[in-house]
């Protein structure tokens, strides 16, 4: 949704002079000034490099999460295509940044299934980092916060935590912290006793720290990062009842209205709105939202329209004009009621990939390619499927496909048919009608008939033999069984 708060993993991992000259401005909260420096710094760099080059990936990668954060989505997508074609030659690096890159664009649009599915390929890569794997854990966390599903965000935020337990890295824990406070808070406006109707939002925890981790201490070189944990100290006041507050809130989102982050100011006026509505502070919430009202492209997003509906429902509840508070209530019910469905077609998904809804390859390959895919996922029960059959059935050569696949993915033809095979034979597994077949037998089903090339890949994909995971699934049903 807002990767001003991603932009700090790049800050972190900076090392050249370029890099580190935005990052200080995305620490300084300057945003506009950095994307625009980083632009000019990358067409500098990319016209005297003749190859991949990690210096430009970095900066390519930071300027596309600017310009994201700047509603810059058309300028993102060509840039983060030059973070991918220079992420460098670190193994995986390219399947890492086309996952990163795609997975951000989707979470921009709230594409959540194909974001999610994005982030969940990065956490499990064995070539990620530690920096990888910590940003694609929260982001995760923010897709379920933004589905309503604070407890599932929760989740994540602990296995960031275990992450970055043993990483002396200030800014990378600070992003964690930050992003438990971004929890707790937006969980406590949001379960509030006169907001109780608000039907996407669930919290299983119902967990309220009375004392937040801060990342204050930890990074104290981000006066961005201190300004915004700041705003949430500041609106958890208010929901408590300190209307004093209110002036600072305020303050704030215009801050960030010339900073131009408009996706950040867009989610912060309607965390204060909800704040507002529980205060029955209705002025304030009309002048808060005031905004998001009169802009079409920020309407436009399915999640904070869907917010803006609630909250205007209950203003004109407070206001005493009952008929039209049913009509955004009934808009605001019917939305929630579909997002509530995708929640329960979500969870617990270990085969994003038998979706082709949710299936991030699709989404990262060029048009003509992606014939080439889904030709290699409907035919995966066939042993004798090659890549040259593959690139005969779209009209291409063997080394064409190749080429596209590592440009695009990462990944050879033979690596994606392999791993797509190793997905469909997990799936099997974790069925609730798989037992008493064989490992072996669920992989032939899909072309797979060598032990050792089982067992490899397998591992490969998923850190855990085929038995480990039936052993899961049946501890986890005898664990159901007893509560």
């Amino acid at each position: 949704m807002y990767t001003e708060l991603f932009s700090f993993i790049a800050v972190a991992v900076a090392e050249d002079e370029a890099s580190l000259q935005v990052a200080g401005l995305v620490a300084s909260g300057r945003f506009r000034d950095a994307v625009a420096i980083a632009e000019e710094m990358l067409d500098d760099r990319i016209r005297v490099i003749t190859g991949p080059d990690a210096q430009a990936g970095l900066l390519a990668r930071l300027a596309g999460d600017l310009m994201l954060a700047l509603g810059r989505l058309e300028d993102a997508e060509e840039t983060y295509r030059i973070a991918v074609k220079h992420a460098g030659e670190r193994r995986g690096a390219v399947r890492i940044a086309s996952c990163r890159s795609s997975g951000f664009l989707n979470l921009y649009q709230q594409r959540f299934s194909n974001a999610m599915a994005c982030f969940e390929r990065i956490e499990a890569d064995d070539a990620a980092t530690v920096h990888d794997r910590v940003e694609a854990i929260c982001a995760l966390s923010m897709i379920w916060l933004s589905l309503g599903d604070s407890s599932a965000a929760q989740v994540m935020l602990r296995r960031a935590e275990a992450q970055v337990e043993n990483v002396q890295d200030a800014t990378l824990r600070g992003l964690v912290a930050l992003m438990h406070i971004e929890r707790q808070v937006r969980s406590e406006v949001r379960s509030h006793e006169l907001l109780d109707d608000h039907i996407l939002w669930h919290d299983e925890s119902r967990e309220i720290s009375e004392t937040p981790p801060t990342p204050l201490k930890m990074c104290p070189g981000h006066p961005w990062l201190a300004l915004r944990c700041t705003y949430l100290m500041n609106l958890r006041a208010y929901i408590r009842g300190d209307v004093s507050v209110q002036d600072n809130l305020s303050a704030y989102l215009s801050d960030l209205d010339k900073s131009g982050c408009h996706t950040l100011e867009s989610q912060s006026r309607l965390d204060c709105a909800l704040a507002g509505l529980a205060q029955r502070q209705v002025p304030f919430v009309r002048q808060v939202l005031e905004p998001l009202s009169r802009n079409r492209e920020r309407r436009r997003l399915r999640g904070w329209n869907l917010e803006l509906l609630y909250c205007r429902a209950k203003m004109e509840i407070l206001s005493g004009r009952y008929d039209a508070a049913i009509v955004h209530y009934q808009k605001y019910a019917r939305a929630s009621m579909e997002i509530s469905r995708h929640i329960s077609r979500s969870d617990h998904r270990n085969d994003s990939a038998m979706d082709p809804a949710t299936d991030d390859v699709l989404v990262r390959l060029p048009a003509k390619y992606r014939r080439a895919y889904r030709y290699m996922c409907d035919n995966l029960d066939s042993a004798g499927l090659s890549v040259r059959e593959i690139a005969e059935q779209i009209g291409v050569t063997e080394r064409a496909l190749q080429s596209a696949f590592k440009t695009y993915l990462g990944m050879t033809p033979g690596e994606v048919l392999q791993r797509c095979r190793m997905e469909r034979i997990r799936a099997d597994l974790l069925r609730d009608d798989a037992t008493g077949t064989s490992v072996l037998a669920t992989a032939a089903r899909w072309g797979i008939r060598n032990r050792s090339t089982l067992m490899t890949s397998y591992r490969k994909f998923f850190q855990e033999t085929p038995t480990q995971t039936i052993a899961r699934k049946e501890s986890a049903v005898e664990k159901t069984s007893v509560a």
